[in-house]
């Protein structure tokens, strides 16, 4: 082969180098769009745990603290009947709020009967003719554990925003590579049409000489 053959073969070798890399920037492209998706539904499913989360605490706090204090400052004064209609009221405000968690599409609760329970043991407790005193016990052990939700919640959000992290660094990984490859496919396509006009050249200027 004399250099012409060489100059177009090398030209050509470094086109489909060239190409090569292209697509493979093409299939990042679309890599990195996935994980650019993932990361934003993370972040918007952790803003939804978290503001979630907030709710519930406050209304649990409150009506927790509530219904111990009750429970706890029992007296001849407050009658059996008041006082189970109170903590009705704060066990069903609590268990309202519990819903909407239930109803949110971006909180997957996997077994709502684990927290469900402690509401249906206050409504049996409150529903017989047992004296409230007879089982406050019971009444504020299931009043503080219509909050166990919030544990879980708390490690989903934890979960997310790691995974979050953990997706943001190999995004940035692929990104650094795919401008790595960017660069490298435009130099084997410079050096491409550097051997090209190389061969025209050489074409031209043994024209000349003739």
């Amino acid at each position: 082969m004399n250099k012409f053959q060489y100059l177009i073969i090398i030209a050509g070798l470094f086109q489909i180098v060239s190409q090569l890399l292209d697509q493979y920037v093409i299939q990042k492209e679309q890599v990195i769009r996935n994980m650019e998706n993932q990361i934003y539904k993370n972040e918007f499913k952790a803003t939804e745990t978290f503001n979630t989360n907030q709710a519930y605490y406050e209304t649990y706090v409150k009506l927790e603290t509530d219904s111990s204090l009750r429970l706890k400052l029992i007296n001849e004064k407050v009658t059996d009947e008041i006082l189970k209609k109170d903590l009705f009221r704060n066990k069903n405000i609590i268990l309202d709020q519990f819903k909407i968690i239930l109803s949110n599409p971006y909180i997957n609760i996997k077994d709502e009967k684990k927290y469900l329970k402690y509401f249906e043991e206050i409504d049996r407790l409150l529903n017989n003719q047992v004296k409230i005193q007879e089982k406050k016990d019971e009444l504020l052990h299931n009043f503080r554990y219509t909050g166990l939700i919030l544990n879980d919640l708390g490690e989903f959000l934890e979960e997310t925003n790691d995974n979050t992290k953990k997706l943001n660094l190999e995004l940035k990984k692929i990104v650094e590579k795919k401008f790595t490859i960017l660069v490298l496919g435009l130099i084997a396509n410079v050096l491409s049409m550097f051997f090209l006009l190389l061969f025209f050249y050489y074409i031209y200027n043994s024209r000349k000489k003739i």
